[in-house]
């Protein structure tokens, strides 16, 4: 029987409307989307790559093809297939205001895969993005809907689990309404950081105090049902009289399985005056690629680490930052004794307390950004344009988080078909949207441009980061900054059969390699004696799959197989294969 679990009210909610309903009409015995015991590898907001996490991860015993079911009744309003990102997704959208999604699957459900694999086979293509209307599936609660996989930007075998509010598709916290689990363990901060604004906006901005908390003893006490944890020293930090924020270097630790997730709420506290405050209850998908504005970006880059601030960027909102006095900085006006307070919560309440005392001295410091050899200064929140001989740099309104000094110059180490390298900043300045960058293609032999990709200097090695191609310019978008320059790419994709050979017998799938040097690969079609058939790509593993199906290529004879895979340059390479199915 697959387990039910009762949904977690909560009265932040009560007049929150969607949909013309109120979230709270959700059912209370919500079916669970696994019939294995619930165990999370990812919370919601975790802080990964360049974005946050916008669902739970539920492991699957590092295996594919356990059974999803839907949480509770509704019907299919989405059903997506893609190479990367979310793989084969399955959308649920439900009467009160509410979709579930189901991320990553082996498999759909077999009158769902069969619809989709029609879609497929109609249109000649494996990725699909279908929006349905509330008539064709409908599903009731603990209906079978899929198998989980491992497919799509995945790292491994797991079900991500997601709840939306259907209206705007903003993703909600899960265990506002249901499948938390018991926890008694308050949350670990591991140590405080007190930033000095002048210092932070320097080049290399670093904490003039750095509290790790093992250094100290805590008092663990309970209350209603909930564990804190509380460290008080005694001990007090003189500041200069720059106003200042904190960083948090925290997580949360889950009982039944013991790894590290974030945190629910984070707060800071100048004596009694909540300055600071953040609840990960709902993101939404504007603020995907946000992640570095609450982060310490140089401390994640550089030391792998991840300070959530608690600062908020002049004109920058985030769903989570329910409260920012003064954008979180803490201002001392008198040289008296204040108390600093900060706290970090869990779900169930759990929460870890530090509090600390500080004082202003009476020294004056001297404003070392003001002093500082600035040069470019690029302003956040307007149009700047950066124009060198053959090449512009376009900063929109949404690149930047803060103005910021960044500084573009030519570097005589380039391509064959620029000469140099073009040096945009330093990728320690976080980019909250991407920046334009414009090539000249009037020096270049017009045979070449079809075949110019824009790249990006990684180390010893570059990766393209596209390139469209208006008039005499090509333009590509970048989100990390850095050295830049063009490269021709005029080799195909290569091809290598896996798990057949010529003249062979296949009895159940045929296994592809494909790979490319630069562009990447942008199409593929495979035909088996002239006919269309569908092999499914798994851009991590740079793999397509063929899995045979009698209706469409019935046994018992020699077959020829043509795979054509192009890259995002038109190169294109062809290769044949006869074999027995």
């Amino acid at each position: 029987m697959r387990v039910k679990l009762v949904v977690f009210s909560v009265l932040l909610y009560v007049s929150m409307l969607v949909s013309g309903q109120s979230l709270l009409h959700m059912r209370s015995d919500l079916c669970a989307p696994l019939a294995i015991p619930l165990s999370i590898s990812g919370n919601y907001g975790d802080v990964r790559a360049s974005s946050f996490h916008f669902g739970i991860d539920y492991t699957t015993n590092g295996q594919q093809g356990f059974p999803v079911f839907s949480i509770d009744s509704g019907y299919v309003s989405r059903i997506k297939v893609e190479a990367g990102g979310y793989g084969k997704a399955l959308y649920i959208s439900h009467p009160y205001g509410i979709t579930s999604v189901y991320a990553h699957l082996d498999s759909f459900s077999c009158e769902i895969a069969s619809f989709v694999r029609e879609k497929q086979y109609a249109t000649q293509s494996f990725a699909q993005d279908i929006l349905l209307d509330s008539n064709l599936f409908r599903i009731k609660k603990g209906d079978l809907i899929g198998y989980s996989g491992n497919s799509g930007q995945s790292t491994g075998p797991h079900l991500h689990f997601e709840l939306r509010k259907t209206e705007n598709q903003n993703t909600i916290q899960p265990f506002i309404f249901a499948f938390h689990q018991a926890d008694t363990i308050p949350p670990v901060i591991e140590k405080v950081l007190l930033y000095p604004m002048f210092q932070y906006l320097s080049k290399e901005p670093l904490p003039a105090l750095n509290i790790a908390l093992n250094n100290f003893s805590a008092v663990t006490y309970s209350s209603n049902n909930c564990r804190t944890r509380e460290y008080v020293t005694s001990d007090t930090v003189w500041l200069t009289p720059s106003p200042f924020f904190m960083g948090i270097a925290a997580y949360d630790f889950l009982e039944n399985n013991g790894r590290q997730v974030s945190f629910y709420t984070s707060r800071v506290w100048s004596d009694s005056t909540l300055v600071y405050e953040i609840v990960m209850d709902e993101l939404s998908f504007n603020e995907v690629g946000w992640v570095n504005g609450i982060i310490d970006y140089q401390r994640k880059r550089l030391q792998k680490e991840n300070i959530y601030l608690q600062y908020q960027y002049p004109g920058f909102s985030l769903t989570p930052v329910k409260r920012s006095v003064k954008n979180g900085l803490i201002h001392l006006s008198d040289t008296l004794v204040h108390w600093i307070t900060v706290e970090v919560t869990d779900f169930t309440g759990n929460n870890t307390i530090f509090k600390f005392r500080v004082k202003r001295s009476a020294e004056s410091k001297k404003n070392v950004v003001a002093a500082q050899d600035q040069g470019n200064i690029i302003p956040a929140g307007k149009l700047h344009k950066i124009h060198r001989p053959g090449v512009d740099v376009i900063f929109s309104p949404n690149s930047l988080y803060a103005s910021s000094e960044i500084g573009v110059r030519k570097l005589r180490r380039g391509s064959l078909y620029t000469g140099y390298y073009l040096e945009v900043g330093d990728e320690a300045v976080p980019l909250k949207g991407p920046v334009t960058l414009e090539f000249s293609l009037m020096n270049i032999p017009h045979r070449y441009w079809q075949k110019l990709r824009v790249v990006r200097l990684n180390g010893k090695t570059t990766e393209s980061i596209g390139g469209e191609i208006e008039g005499h310019v090509i333009r590509a978008k970048t989100k990390l900054l850095g050295a830049f320059s063009l490269a021709v790419d005029t080799i195909p994709p290569s091809i290598e059969f896996l798990n057949v050979k010529e003249n062979s017998r296949v009895s159940k799938f045929i296994q592809v390699r494909v790979r490319d040097n630069l562009a990447g690969i942008k199409s593929w079609a495979g035909y088996i004696d002239g006919q269309w058939v569908l092999f499914e790509y798994d851009r991590k593993n740079d793999e397509l799959r063929y899995t045979f199906d009698d209706k469409c290529i019935p046994t018992g004879r020699l077959r020829r197989l043509e795979l054509r895979v192009e890259d995002h340059c038109g190169n294109t390479r062809t290769k044949t294969l006869n074999f027995i199915y």
